[in-house]
């Protein structure tokens, strides 16, 4: 249902457009100087069926996001921080840190992409030790939501103007 375009009637977004080409810039950004152009296409393409995927799962999650934002920079992000573990190639790795690692498609094996995953998981939980109890705090204060008539009309709209998504 979420990737099938159901609902949409055939009308393409601009904004979804727009969102899914920050998707991929944002995917490549971390590694655009260790990867080959051709790795560079790749990991900018599929960053935007993360971005798909990560607006999908917010939406079964009943989360709204405003702009979709989170899917483009957290979801997007994520692919963009594991893909050098695939697709560094060890010439461009001398050149930019001065070390010889590469990534599992160029005989790396399995270190690179361990630590990319790891690095993902550190700044994740880093991420939610930080902001959670910021939060908690601004929820007792009262200023976490919006007011419900903002959050009824969904954030996009009443914020923003328009929707980031049908």
């Amino acid at each position: 249902k979420y990737f099938t375009g159901e609902g949409k009637h055939g009308i393409y977004s601009v904004a979804e457009t727009c969102n899914g080409i920050l998707a991929g810039l944002v995917s490549i950004t971390s590694a655009c100087s260790v990867v080959e152009p051709w790795a560079a296409c790749v990991i900018g393409m599929l960053g935007a069926f993360f971005f798909t995927a990560g607006s999908a799962l917010l939406k079964y999650l009943l989360i709204d996001v405003a702009v979709n934002a989170t899917p483009v920079h957290y979801f997007a992000g994520v692919w963009g921080l594991i893909a050098p573990g695939l697709f560094a190639r060890g010439l461009n790795m001398r050149a930019s840190y001065g070390n010889h690692r590469t990534g599992l498609f160029y005989g790396g094996g399995g270190s690179m992409l361990a630590v990319q995953v790891l690095a993902f998981v550190a700044i994740t939980l880093w991420v939610l030790t930080m902001m959670l109890p910021f939060f908690f705090i601004l929820k007792k204060c009262g200023i976490f939501r919006v007011a419900e008539a903002d959050e009824l009309q969904g954030l996009d709209n009443s914020k923003h103007g328009g929707s980031a998504y049908a």
